[in-house]
């Protein structure tokens, strides 16, 4: 497997050691951070990327402990990482199509509204949900022809509590008539899963967030309402965000390899120059008569690309028409020419959005400035970093925020449901 080595090591003291593993684009991105609470700031201690085959974490080497031992050996040497250090978060990042999730929707009635609510109630009700939740879960797994049909819930994250209708913090002391809450559970497909574990156990660390992609993007969105249009190496995501939550997410499997694929066979070049021929046409460095060549060969795939986009749309769209906020994450602005093509595409589509006309003359919001802004780093870290990575370090103070008693539960009948 051969190795891109971009670490450039700092020497930082102070603070807490964050660690975010990112596989979730065709290969492994480490970057590892010490982040000072006080003054909440970010610094960039190294970072290292490796080329990983496709499916790695689902193919034969689950198996090979030697794989794993050195694929840890290298971000550990890479990253100055000493066997002394305990990590204090972390943030494991994985592919839609192994980890995802979905949000839960309870409503619970209770038999005395006068009586307050105490813990071993609030365990029984997240029991009852996280029991529900895995039923679904197995069932529309069992649904997807790429997989056996065996998942595990992996992990919960409370998003709103409300008794009566009025939000609180916590359920315990209160008294009332109808518990209601949103949690988004995390799960992943059983080999993928298997897999993960091996990684977690070579680390040293407090706390561990096992995030699909999707979702620190769509958490830092700087905006309630919102499209989120996600295009990787190997797929493009689509999310859709409402009142601060996320209601709805499908992807597809077209993405930047899709484009460079077209680049080898249609110029009968190796991978490695269809990757440079392909990033000089994003970033504008052809003739204008070789840019020409290459937007007629893009010019099917970007069409099914894009036929791809509005049918995910279209489901997202099934209830309520869609918001007018279309955020593109991605490391290329100019991709396919996504602005010029999404407008011309979405102007024929006039049911699914609150305003059509506003599609046609708003600019499509690229994410990669506002996750920068937020993200508490020097300048020149920030232009190392992915877009996930990002979007991590922009809603830090969120995902690290001191646990409630009743998150501590929620962790708690997370893990016996994997017993």
């Amino acid at each position: 497997m051969p190795v891109n080595n971009k670490s450039e090591l700092k020497n930082q003291s102070n603070g807490e050691l964050i660690l975010i593993l990112d596989i979730s684009n065709g290969g492994l991105e480490a970057n590892l951070f010490r982040y000072n609470g006080e003054i909440d700031k970010s610094t960039l201690v190294g970072c290292y990327q490796q080329i990983l085959p496709r499916d790695f974490l689902l193919e034969s080497s689950v198996a090979d402990e030697k794989t794993f031992d050195l694929l840890f050996r290298a971000i550990s040497n890479n990253l100055a990482l000493r066997e002394s250090e305990q990590i204090k978060y972390l943030f494991l990042v994985g592919p839609t199509d192994s980890l995802t999730g979905r949000i839960f929707a309870f409503k619970i009635q209770r038999s005395n509204q006068q009586e307050k609510i105490d813990s071993r109630e609030i365990e029984n009700v997240l029991i009852k949900t996280t029991s529900q939740i895995k039923d679904k879960i197995r069932e529309d797994v069992k649904k997807q022809s790429t997989n056996d049909g065996t998942m595990n819930l992996v992990d919960a994250l409370l998003l709103r509590l409300a008794v009566d209708g009025y939000v609180v913090d916590d359920f315990e002391g209160m008294t009332g008539q109808q518990l209601e809450g949103q949690i988004f559970y995390i799960y992943a497909i059983e080999k993928f899963w298997r897999s993960w574990q091996k990684i977690l156990a070579k680390f040293k660390y407090q706390e561990v967030f096992l995030l699909p992609r999707f979702w620190p993007l769509i958490q830092s969105l700087p905006q309630d309402d919102g499209l989120v249009v996600d295009i990787s190496d190997q797929t493009t995501g689509v999310s859709l965000r409402r009142r601060g939550l996320l209601v709805g997410h499908l992807s597809f499997n077209i993405g930047f390899m899709s484009f460079r694929t077209v680049v080898a066979e249609s110029l009968g070049v190796g991978s490695e120059e269809a990757i440079e021929i392909y990033d000089s046409y994003l970033h504008q460095r052809l003739s204008p008569q070789a840019t020409a060549g290459l937007k007629e060969i893009f010019a099917p795939i970007e069409k099914q690309w894009l036929d791809a986009l509005v049918l995910s749309l279209r489901d997202l769209a099934t209830n309520a028409v869609l918001p007018n906020n279309i955020f593109i994450s991605s490391p290329y602005e100019k991709f396919c020419n996504v602005g010029a093509g999404l407008k011309n595409v979405l102007a024929q589509e006039t049911r699914l959005f609150i305003d059509s006309n506003s599609i046609l003359i708003n600019k499509f919001d690229y994410l990669r400035d506002d996750f920068a802004s937020k993200a508490a780093l020097a300048q020149d870290d920030k232009k190392a970093l992915n877009n996930v990575t990002l979007s991590i370090l922009a809603a830090l103070k969120d995902f690290i925020a001191r646990p409630s008693d009743i998150d501590k539960v929620l962790k708690k009948v997370i893990k016996f449901s994997q017993s």
